[in-house]
């Protein structure tokens, strides 16, 4: 196996992309570790309103008359984008894989093209290489 496959990259993490609801104010950063075959992760945060990103979530809830009546905690929302991170993910994945693949294929036709025999001389050609050696050898029939 080769060792650009094994190796681990020293490289740093980088914000590749951000996917925010506007109304909730959840942010999805998506960030990528180069490499080979490179690493994604996700963050989920909130952003505030002077732009900064919290760690922390709300969860919402309403109450009338002493009842808990509704609990809203954001999940669909960070479900659908964590999906979109995924999917964006996903295809950058991909495209990555086609280059491996062909790159793959190029270096394996180089290969077949660098390790191909010589071309068998035909018959006509070969009649000639015995006449040359029979003049050679001084007309014995000889080669």
């Amino acid at each position: 196996m080769s060792t650009e496959h094994t190796n681990k990259s020293t490289s740093l993490w980088h914000m590749e992309k951000e996917f925010k609801d506007e109304s909730s104010g959840i942010v999805v950063r998506l960030q990528k570790k180069e490499g080979f075959r490179p690493v994604y992760s996700i963050q989920v945060s909130r952003m505030r309103d002077d732009g900064r990103l919290v760690p922390f979530l709300p969860i919402f809830i309403e109450a009338r008359n002493g009842t808990v009546v509704a609990v809203k905690d954001n999940s669909q929302v960070i479900d659908a984008l964590i999906r979109q991170a995924s999917e964006y993910a996903r295809e950058a994945a991909q495209m990555r894989e086609a280059e491996i693949l062909d790159t793959k294929i190029e270096k394996e036709k180089a290969d077949v093209n660098r390790t191909k025999s010589k071309p068998v001389h035909g018959i006509k050609t070969l009649g000639k290489m015995d006449h040359a050696a029979k003049v050679k050898n001084g007309g014995t029939g000889v080669g």
